[in-house]
């Protein structure tokens, strides 16, 4: 019971704690984004909306749109305001381009084995599988856990942010229906268990 207790009060507060965390994105309409900002690229600035906090799907608005961005501790950036040609708005089209794509490849050609693979030991160690899985649903993929080909022989910044960012969702999903199968799993067979025994 009590270990219970201390991995559901673990789980909430790993989802509840980056609520504190709030940055707001000034934009130069002044309109204020209250969100988590993650990255700020070449051409766009990355966040994580604050009521998306399981789920972590990243959003960007491009630089040319971007006047000031206030973090949670105080600091403040300005965003350069020369963004206004065309030239820097086809440069920002192309980058989110670049982005969406290696999202799309990275999602898409990630090999999730060692998440499949801790999904699965709930069935055999369920105080170390759980934890673990909410671990690995926080954490990135890192640049070196990459093997693939798209993403090493392809030095577009934006595309390999991209590519670490579909690559990410898609551990959380391999995470969680593996878990989630492997948990019906064993929910069935106890069922079928018990109405055996019980005739």
């Amino acid at each position: 019971m009590k270990t219970t207790l201390k991995l559901t009060v673990f789980f909430l507060f790993g989802i509840i704690n980056p609520l504190k965390s709030q940055d707001t994105i000034i934009l130069r309409n002044q309109s204020r984004v209250i969100c988590k900002v993650t990255q700020i690229y070449s051409a766009s600035v990355e966040y994580l909306k604050m009521d998306d906090t399981v789920r972590k799907q990243y959003y960007s608005y491009p630089k040319s749109d971007v006047l000031e961005i206030a973090y949670v501790d105080g600091k403040r950036i300005q965003i350069s305001d020369n963004f206004g040609s065309a030239s820097s708005a086809n440069t920002a089209q192309n980058s989110e381009e670049q982005y969406r794509k290696g999202f799309k490849d990275g999602y898409q050609y990630y090999q999730p084995h060692k998440e499949r693979l801790l999904g699965a030991s709930f069935i055999v160690l369920p105080f170390v599988s759980l934890p673990g899985c909410i671990y690995l649903s926080f954490k990135k993929v890192s640049d070196h856990e990459i093997l693939s080909y798209r993403y090493q022989n392809n030095k577009n910044v934006d595309y390999r942010n991209g590519y670490l960012a579909g690559a990410s969702k898609r551990r959380r999903v391999a995470v969680w229906s593996t878990f989630g199968g492997v948990v019906g799993a064993g929910a069935a067979i106890g069922l079928l268990y018990s109405m055996g025994n019980g005739q």
